[in-house]
């Protein structure tokens, strides 16, 4: 039966992973490093689940794993980043279905994303705006303002005016899609409804943050109001 069971269980995993991988081939990384950090935790309260005599028994049993796994599950988050530290933030003020455990090392998580290199801003600006950054600013602080999971801003001169620019990370789509894939899955896999569902209204709102257009045309009509 538990080999039945494990083999069962790596079979879901690797369709799931094939069919993504299939589908969005620029978070496929991300998505392959998750799932051989986080595997064989899953693995591990899959089995506890499955040998418990009965629900004393299983929370007994998951006790031990919460001490054990909560730390390596806070260094993936941290290894990883992106939209990993804005769920488990989220997660870490729900008592209702986040033990304490779980919820004390996701206190530690910080917000701060590490800056990205400006060769790579310096690309997708000119890029996406189709000019060498020298003709299109009087001058830009290549040291950023400040960064975040999905881009970063920048200072900028710009006809004689200062202004700032925030520039979107080139894989920011597709590596966002990659981490909630793979959250959503575990979620499922772990069978915790509640958080699935938290974790989908996080990632609805971030979908939105990712439409800079859109929030060029809310910023331009508060400057018009």
């Amino acid at each position: 039966r538990v080999s039945g069971y494990m083999l069962g269980a790596g079979a879901v995993g690797a369709a799931a992973a094939g069919g993504y991988l299939c589908a969005t081939e620029p978070g496929a990384g991300r998505a392959a490093r998750f799932w051989i950090r986080a595997g064989p935790i899953v693995l591990n309260y899959s089995m506890a689940r499955y040998w418990a005599k009965d629900q004393e028994d299983r929370s007994a049993r998951y006790e031990v794993l919460h001490e054990r796994h909560a730390p390596d599950a806070r260094r993936i988050i941290e290894e990883l980043r992106g939209m990993f530290i804005k769920v488990a933030q989220v997660l870490s003020i729900r008592a209702e279905i986040v033990p304490e455990t779980y919820r004390r090392e996701f206190r530690k998580l910080q917000d701060s994303a590490p800056a990205s290199r400006w060769e790579a801003i310096q690309d997708t600006l000119e890029r996406d705006l189709g000019a060498p950054l020298g003709e299109l600013f009087d001058h830009i602080d290549k040291e950023p303002l400040g960064s975040a999971s999905i881009g970063q801003a920048h200072l900028v001169a710009w006809r004689g005016t200062q202004a700032v620019v925030k520039v979107q990370y080139p894989e920011a789509a597709p590596n966002m899609r990659a981490d909630f894939w793979c959250l959503e899955t575990l979620l499922w896999l772990v069978g915790d409804a509640d958080a699935g569902r938290i974790t989908r209204q996080v990632r609805e709102q971030f979908e939105i943050e990712l439409d800079y257009a859109q929030e060029a045309v809310h910023l331009q009509g508060l400057y018009d109001a």
